[in-house]
């Protein structure tokens, strides 16, 4: 007989402490996403998200980063422009909002993620990710076409079913 899943929720101050100490020990993280921020590639309750700690790592243009916006905003985000010391994050499901944060609101740069509830990796170096990252269109209109499209054909014949796990709010 299956075991009943629950979801428990948390603060994210609360939720991201240990995530946060677990990068400054030198560790990986790997968490459930929430939000669809990142649709279509990355769907809310179904994904995870395995980051390792920005510090000492060079960010550039097109990579996942996790940010700390606030004592208790967290959002994990493609870097789409740097300025200086400055970054530009917009989530790939955001054809017009953008973030603005420091290079040291960085947490933490994605370095893989499980796809799916059989939680299949995807390397970010493999070819369906660098196709993805390099082809999805800079334009809002062109995003908001695509996700357009992918609300009318795409989830109505392949629904998002999440699972319980423990996630930030």
């Amino acid at each position: 007989m299956p075991t009943a899943q629950r979801t428990l929720r948390a603060p994210n101050a609360l939720f991201f402490a240990p995530v946060k100490a677990q990068l400054e020990a030198g560790g990986q993280a790997t968490f459930r996403l929430t939000g669809r921020s990142m649709r279509p590639f990355l769907e809310h309750e179904r994904d995870h998200v395995v980051v390792a700690s920005a510090r000492g790592r060079q960010i550039k243009r097109g990579d996942v980063v996790l940010a700390q916006l606030g004592a208790d905003v967290y959002v994990l985000h493609r870097v789409w422009r740097i300025e200086g010391d400055n970054m530009v994050l917009r989530g790939d499901g955001n054809p017009y909002i953008t973030e603005q944060c420091r290079r040291g609101d960085i947490v933490a740069v994605a370095v893989g993620f499980l796809r799916g509830p059989q939680r299949k990796p995807c390397a970010l170096t493999s070819r369906a990710w660098r196709l993805h990252s390099a082809l999805w269109p800079a334009s809002p209109l062109g995003r908001r076409i695509l996700l357009r499209l992918h609300r009318m054909l795409v989830l109505p014949w392949f629904p998002i079913v999440g699972h319980g796990r423990v996630e930030g709010v």
